[in-house]
């Protein structure tokens, strides 16, 4: 499959069957962890633990990636269809007519998926299948429609395994417009670089996108000076992972797994580092970047939720960094009997920041208008929801047919989703130290848990 395997995680497509794997002997984990740290601390040196410790790179992370990490980003699968045959594929790509497809949504048409970006808020937008290129056609139109609706406000590239690049049908692609980077897969030929020196003579930004394969570190190494001598502007790797129906392929292998619910290959992710370490020592000054299995977890696996509580998110709202959405609530009146309402408008709070909720008998009101209140109320609780988008896949026709808070989405052409607002806490009590953290805009101790994501990368067990 061409690039971006990493999005069949929030698609859902990660295997059941990831039992039997050959996991790390408790003997060697301890040499494991130290050899990780050692490398990890090698390419701190020299590069970036980005994103919370979970992404290390070195140089600039290519535009596309930034929107990644900043959960900016869609990915449309074009096709299901493809010429390679690489063993760390999800799935078999042989089926031809496959309707396109973006986190888990058929899109009928080229600008309901643009309207669909446009709606929630993406700033980065990928094309994979598949090889896209393969349906040059459907490829074209999708970019045109994106571009037309959203204009230089998004940052577009597409995956490739480069076979369906030749022939001027790259120059196709790019004559239109619209497309800032492509990636290519060249795992898929055996590392071959013909079709990536040719996109660098007619492409905007070429990116080299491979999974981190132990027993190719040597070609790899070797392979890297070739990467900076024909112009790629970035190597993205990436760790294996049992995904789809590849977990028999890999387990071929004599690779050692992690114990998570989507299985990764540890000599992978050692591979990827090795990699860097060694770019380090020889001077190599191409970008290199890393995503690991905990990077996607974290940051796509809260990534469309994020993106749901952003794009529905009132001004009274905070959106965490754990992709809830916060909503902070005060009593109707205060311990003196005092109307808070009328003490808000008194200090001539912005009303669009505050709200009465009737059925909940309080009101929810941003941190920032904290510091209007004088005293501080005892009584104050906050209450964390998940935005989960849905559509008629999953029963929501329109607001009425769930029991929850509903947004919709117009997709036009009959086509809507909705961003269904989940209830996932209780009401949970804020004493007044936490209601000046919150007013400071920092988070208070006991609703860590809540609102961030953790750092750094777990150790291997």
């Amino acid at each position: 499959m061409a690039g971006d395997v990493e999005v069949l995680v929030r698609l859902g497509l990660a295997s059941d069957d990831a039992t039997g794997l050959p996991r790390l002997p408790t003997a060697e984990v301890a040499a494991a962890n130290a050899r990780r740290r050692a490398l990890l601390a090698r390419v701190a040196r020299g590069g970036a633990l980005s994103h919370k410790g979970a992404k290390p790179h070195l140089g600039a992370l290519s535009p596309g990636c930034v929107r990644c990490g900043e959960r900016d980003w869609t990915c449309m699968f074009l096709n299901q269809h493809c010429n390679g045959s690489c063993f760390f594929c999800p799935g078999p790509m042989d089926t031809r007519g496959a309707a396109p497809f973006a986190e888990r949504f058929v899109f009928h048409t080229p600008d309901a998926y643009a309207r669909y970006v446009e709606r929630m808020g993406f700033r980065g937008v990928s094309f994979s299948g598949g090889d896209p290129m393969l349906t040059l056609d459907a490829l074209r139109a999708h970019v045109r429609a994106v571009r037309e609706r959203l204009g230089d406000d998004v940052y577009v590239w597409i995956y490739t395994n480069g076979s369906a690049t030749r022939g001027g049908r790259l120059e196709r692609l790019l004559a239109g417009g619209g497309v800032d980077e492509v990636r290519f897969n060249i795992a898929a030929w055996d590392y071959d670089l013909e079709a990536v020196a040719e996109a660098v003579r007619v492409a905007p930004r070429v990116t080299v996108e491979i999974p981190a394969i132990p027993e190719d570190l040597e070609r790899l190494k070797a392979l890297l000076p070739e990467l900076e001598r024909v112009g790629v502007a970035h190597l993205n790797l990436h760790q294996l992972m049992v995904l789809g129906t590849n977990g028999e392929a890999l387990a071929s292998h004599p690779y050692r797994f992690t114990a998570d619910s989507v299985p990764a290959v540890i000599d992978s992710e050692l591979c990827a580092l090795e990699l860097m370490a060694f770019a380090l020592d020889a001077g190599i000054t191409l970008p290199i970047n890393y995503c690991g299995a905990t990077y996607k977890e974290r940051l796509h696996g809260t990534g469309l939720d994020f993106r749901a509580a952003t794009a529905v998110a009132g001004p009274s709202e905070v959106v965490t960094e754990s992709g809830m959405l916060r909503r902070l609530w005060l009593p109707r009146r205060s311990e003196a009997g005092e109307d808070v309402t009328a003490r808000l408008s008194a200090a001539g709070a912005d009303p669009a920041r505050w709200r009465e909720d009737a059925d909940r008998g309080g009101l929810v009101v941003h941190p920032s208008l904290l510091g209007e209140l004088g005293e501080l109320p005892r009584d104050a609780w906050v209450t964390y929801h998940r935005c989960l988008l849905l559509g008629a896949a999953d029963g929501v026709e329109d607001a009425e047919s769930v029991p929850h808070e509903a947004h919709p989405v117009d997709l036009g052409d009959g086509q809507r989703l909705h961003v269904v607002v989940v209830p996932v806490s209780a009401e949970l009590p804020v004493d007044r130290g936490a209601l000046r953290a919150l007013s400071a805009g920092e988070t208070p101790p006991a609703l860590l848990a809540w609102e961030q994501l953790p750092y750094g990368l777990p150790d291997y067990a």
